[in-house]
């Protein structure tokens, strides 16, 4: 039988277990997303015991503490725990599909281990004539990896491009193209072509450079200019002036290109624009050249004086030293 003594204590022990607040299992985290089931835990007796025990088969008793803690526990270990996992799962097969998709959209660039212009340097310095020519020039590529496609190839000079055109595929590790280039002999210039792959920037660039040399030129020479001193302005009608110059060269008269005279007023202020002297036909003299021009005063002209001067240009721009006459136009 059992005593008062302990009958008391054992309802003191009750009274206490069911006052206390119910304390969190550390080990379950917290999230404000997950789904938490909680007892409730009474400190009056059960009144229907049946609705406690879902089977017959057991008898109904006092829910022991220790026993609900436990299944507390169980209960929210299933609950939380799926759904990192989930998270989890989710974030590897995306990145198992990013890393599965790369490969097939990179582009593998394409690798040159050379490049080579023949000719590589053309020098007319040699020659008496200078003239407008065409040179075929071959470049050929070759690469460290045979390629599938086009590259790009540019012609520039002075920084400016002039040819831009796909450079196809000759063989499966080399590229081999012809191009026309048109030059002057006069002009001494380089020209840079380059290669490279418009579809990707990791490609290497090639670069080769062709260097033309032109006729070294001296300038034209003005060997004696000659024009009226003194002009009267006439009552009526016109009055003609003939100037002369007489021009060469140090390299031969194919180099000398014309022969030009500008006026300027005695106040400075020049007389129309440059007037060109054309060469006299029939001419002998093997070393030089003579240039001639008209020119034309009439009544509405002032008196004045005007300063003439001459110059020669070559073929290749360069000017001579200029000579200086001067016309008077008197009443």
């Amino acid at each position: 039988m059992v005593s008062l003594r302990e009958s008391l204590s054992y309802i003191r022990a009750q009274a206490r277990r069911s006052s206390k607040l119910e304390i969190p299992d550390p080990r379950i985290p917290k999230s404000s997303n997950s789904l938490v089931f909680t007892y409730h835990y009474l400190a009056e007796p059960l009144q229907n015991n049946s609705h406690y025990c879902p089977s017959s088969r057991h008898p109904a008793r006092a829910a022991d503490p220790s026993t609900r803690n436990r299944n507390r526990f169980l209960l929210k270990t299933t609950v939380l725990f799926p759904f990192p996992l989930f998270f989890l799962l989710l974030v590897a097969m995306l990145l198992k599909g990013c890393t599965e998709l790369t490969p097939a959209n990179r582009i593998e660039p394409i690798r040159i281990a050379s490049i080579e212009l023949s000719p590589s340097e053309l020098d007319f310095s040699g020659q008496t004539s200078g003239s407008d020519t065409t040179v075929t020039i071959t470049l050929e590529l070759l690469l460290k990896e045979p390629a599938d496609r086009a590259l790009m190839l540019t012609v520039s000079r002075n920084q400016t491009i002039f040819v831009s055109r796909p450079l196809p595929l000759f063989e499966e590790n080399r590229y081999r193209t012809t191009l026309p280039l048109s030059l002057n002999t006069l002009q001494s210039d380089s020209y840079l072509f380059s290669v490279y792959d418009a579809l990707t920037a990791e490609s290497d660039d090639a670069r080769a450079e062709l260097r033309v040399t032109g006729i070294t030129l001296s300038p034209p020479v003005l060997l004696s200019v000659s024009n009226p001193d003194t002009v009267q302005i006439p009552e009526n009608g016109t009055q003609q002036m003939r100037f002369e110059a007489r021009a060469t060269h140090p390299q031969g008269l194919s180099f000398l290109s014309r022969v030009d005279l500008y006026l300027i007023d005695q106040e400075g202020i020049r007389l129309g624009d440059l007037f060109e002297l054309t060469a006299a036909p029939d001419q002998t003299e093997p070393e030089n050249r003579l240039y001639t021009t008209v020119l034309e005063i009439n009544d509405s002209n002032q008196p004045d004086r005007v300063d003439v001067f001459y110059f020669a240009t070559g073929v290749d721009g360069q000017r001579s030293d200029t000579l200086q006459t001067v016309l008077n136009i008197v009443p």
